[in-house]
């Protein structure tokens, strides 16, 4: 099951930009998401647990691991630093993860992400910046 699709679904409806949360707030919003997520698919977790890890190319990268009875559902949830980390953050991964990237450039280049069989991803454009959802 693709959490990592899921969660961006949920970005792109709630039209919150999750960057300008801080970190309380951005740890209540995926925490709450992902639970409503697991729910959605007749998920009933026993708890819940965000882990901060350490990626020279975020800015900031969490784990979050839901638990029921029997098993544990993961989804690792990241902001890229800049454009010139992507290549370098397009690893696979055997958890699911969505990252961000916020940008102002015009240049950046999708060849890599457009050729990977492995990750999906969202374009968004506004007067402020763009949004690259990776998921």
């Amino acid at each position: 099951m693709s959490f990592s699709f899921h969660l961006k679904n949920k970005i792109l409806k709630n039209d919150i930009d999750l960057c300008s949360l801080d970190k309380k707030e951005l740890f209540q919003w995926l925490i709450s998401n992902f639970t409503n997520i697991l729910g959605e698919k007749s998920i009933f977790i026993n708890s819940i647990v965000l882990t901060p890890l350490k990626d020279k190319n975020y800015k900031f990268l969490c784990l979050i691991e839901a638990i029921d009875e029997d098993e544990i559902y993961r989804i690792e949830y990241g902001e890229l630093l800049s454009i010139d980390f992507l290549d370098k953050s397009l690893v696979l991964n055997n958890v699911p993860r969505l990252s961000l990237l916020n940008f102002d450039s015009n240049k950046i280049n999708l060849s890599k992400l457009n050729s990977s069989d492995s990750n999906d991803y969202t374009l968004i454009k506004s007067d402020k910046r763009k949004t690259l959802i990776i998921y």
